[in-house]
């Protein structure tokens, strides 16, 4: 909550971090993460093996963001594996890498552009 508050805060035009799995708590104010994304970029390390690809719309919804809000974070938005994949094995970060390729290949839908 108040590291994310303090760094969208700055003037930096990317922005990342390892979220995992989308804690909630990380997210406290949406206003904040708009004023960012009309400027900035950011980049989501996101573990998402074995989470279905909508998980990260969805969970926008669920903060309450509407379509239009949605599609302006994922048109600021990279993803990428968390840090540490290294202690993973190379068979979990294959499946990985495919799950984020569904991610966003599910996220250019949502955009109209897939």
């Amino acid at each position: 909550g108040e590291m994310f508050r303090q760094a969208v805060q700055k003037k930096i035009d990317l922005l990342s971090f390892d979220v995992r799995r989308l804690d909630p708590s990380i997210f406290d104010s949406f206003a904040l993460m708009m004023s960012y994304v009309q400027r900035g970029w950011i980049l989501w390390g996101l573990e998402v093996r074995g989470i279905p690809p909508d998980f990260f719309i969805l969970f926008l919804e669920k903060k309450g963001l509407q379509k239009k809000e949605i599609i302006s974070i994922l048109r600021r938005s990279l993803f990428s594996p968390p840090c540490g994949s290294g202690t993973i094995s190379f068979q979990e970060e294959k499946e990985g890498c495919e799950s984020l390729k569904q991610l966003s290949r599910y996220c250019r839908k949502y955009l109209g552009e897939g």
